[in-house]
């Protein structure tokens, strides 16, 4: 029986972020057995599951009626999360500790509308449970509020901006089994990374940022 768009959607999104003034939990949904497969998601290209989730989630709006299939609580500190991506059977959750929040000046200063405040930027690696496997922290001066995040079957990208417009931002890419980082520089801030996987054929995919 195929899935209505909309569970089509939550499979793909695989995980919605929530977050309560006390626990933060992960809703997670996965259409038949996804979610609790050992490849948890795909990392390759061309027609198949991957088109028709990309055409279900062309179809959502506003109005979507998004279905709470289950919770997993994160009992530690999860910041102010941002992004994740799914990696086999784990998730790479980005997120941001403000340490002291940038204030807006009375007329605007070197190009700045505001102070950078204060904070780090963090990649969280759980598993499908919710267990924390690693912290990582990442940053770079006044560049510490990360984005949104993709993988591209290599690597985990994420983008880190300072927390005010028009400034500057940095891209750092994770391997997802060693987690050794490395970083790009970029000359705008960027939101989120959305990566376009190689072909079957082991031609190199694109990385997108915005």
């Amino acid at each position: 029986m195929p899935h209505s768009p909309r569970r089509l959607a939550v499979a793909a999104a695989g995980l919605s972020l929530l977050a309560a003034t006390s626990t933060t939990s992960l809703a997670a949904t996965a259409a038949g057995s996804a979610a609790d497969s050992p490849a948890g998601v795909s990392t390759g290209t061309g027609s198949g599951a991957g088109d028709g989730l990309a055409r279900a989630f062309s179809r959502l709006d506003r109005d979507t009626e998004w279905e709470l299939v289950d919770r997993v609580p994160l009992p530690y500190r999860t910041y102010h999360p941002q992004g994740f991506a799914l990696v086999g059977n784990r998730i790479f959750l980005s997120t941001v500790e403000v340490i002291k929040q940038p204030v807006v000046y009375p007329e605007p200063r070197n190009g700045y509308d505001r102070s950078p405040g204060k904070g780090v930027g963090h990649v969280l690696v759980l598993n499908r449970r919710g267990h924390l496997l690693r912290d990582i922290e990442l940053g770079r001066g006044h560049m510490y509020h990360p984005g949104g995040i993709d993988f591209d079957g290599r690597r985990v990208w994420v983008p880190l901006a300072q927390y005010r417009p028009d400034s500057k931002a940095v891209v750092y890419s994770i391997h997802p089994r060693t987690y050794r980082v490395r970083e790009v520089r970029v000359r705008r801030p960027r939101g989120w990374c959305g990566a376009r996987r190689g072909d079957r054929d082991g031609a190199r995919g694109q990385l997108g940022l915005a």
